[in-house]
């Protein structure tokens, strides 16, 4: 797995229905190009706006599923058979894939947050390895 890349794995209940189980590949860290990318996939997702803006339903639904699909390098099968996100009729399945992605992203920083603190504290100290 590349150094900016892990996964995590997801069992989703859904009612009268098999639960949704299987792992996600993502990276952890976006290039601005993948920014870029993800903005301009929830904007496509929302369309033109010509009555006005997109009610918050779709607007969270259109970021959710750009934020996914931008970040995920692998997805298990009923994911992509979804339509990569857009097929489900129950939000529930794209939030539960979202909470864990941030989850992942949140260990992520707060990993970071801890790495430079420490490194700060030594250099303080003079104790530079």
């Amino acid at each position: 797995m590349a150094r900016n890349e892990t996964e995590f794995s997801v069992n989703i209940p859904v009612p009268g229905e098999e639960p949704f189980r299987g792992k996600f590949r993502v990276k952890v860290r976006l290039s601005y190009r993948d920014i870029l990318a993800m903005d301009g996939l929830r904007r496509q997702l929302l369309g033109p706006l010509n009555g006005g803006e997109a009610d918050g339903v779709a607007q969270l639904i259109a970021s959710a599923v750009a934020k996914i699909r931008t970040h995920a390098t692998e997805t298990p099968s009923w994911w992509t058979d979804n339509g990569a996100g857009l097929d489900f009729e129950d939000i529930n399945v794209v939030l539960s894939v979202l909470e864990e992605l941030k989850k992942v992203e949140t260990e992520y920083y707060d990993r970071l947050k801890k790495d430079a603190s420490e490194a700060a504290t030594e250099l303080k100290k003079g104790e530079v390895k």
